[in-house]
């Protein structure tokens, strides 16, 4: 009896281990999902794919289609958040009364039927990766649009103020 027990335990811990091993290598092929032209970007290239990767591994948690990468919500997305850094304000609404959906029609991204963003701040963090994903997923609203089925197609741009301060913008697209 003492065998059985040990065995199927054993085989539980094996499934365990593949279940975890597929998860991660789905959510290691959305970064390969990036287009190549997309890594010629400087700045803070880096940390917003770190950030849309750990996105996507929440997204994956869940059951959730992965969201593919778009380099053109990610200009949108970095050309907000400098912005928000250079006219130091931080709101979904810039100071010329544009939302994301104005913002969208002036870098000509017409091909959806949904739009949202994400925003978010945070000062003196060494990685505003992990305090982003951490900050959006204990918040209802920003969790809620993470998680949003119906999101196909996201971008995020990163931008740091002159005292130091992350701003992080994340736009969605869906059809």
């Amino acid at each position: 009896m003492k065998l059985r027990i040990f065995s199927f335990v054993r085989v539980i811990v094996i499934v365990i281990v593949l279940v975890v091993s597929i998860a991660d290598a789905r959510a290691q092929t959305s970064v390969e999902q990036i287009p190549a032209s997309a890594i010629s970007h400087a700045g803070f290239f880096n940390n917003e794919i770190r950030l849309f990767d750990l996105i996507n591994r929440e997204r994956l948690k869940t059951g959730l289609r992965l969201l593919s990468w778009d380099d053109r919500l990610a200009k949108l997305a970095r050309s907000y958040s400098r912005k928000m850094a250079d006219e130091d304000f931080f709101d979904h609404i810039d100071q010329d009364g544009n939302d994301v959906v104005a913002r969208a029609k002036s870098f000509r991204i017409r091909d959806w039927s949904r739009i949202g963003e994400n925003l978010f701040e945070c000062e003196g963090a060494e990685d505003p990766t992990r305090l982003s994903i951490y900050g959006w997923m204990h918040s209802p609203s920003h969790r809620r649009n993470l998680l949003d089925p119906d999101w196909i197609r996201t971008g995020i741009g990163i931008a740091e103020t002159s005292d130091g301060r992350f701003l992080v913008t994340q736009v969605f697209i869906g059809k």
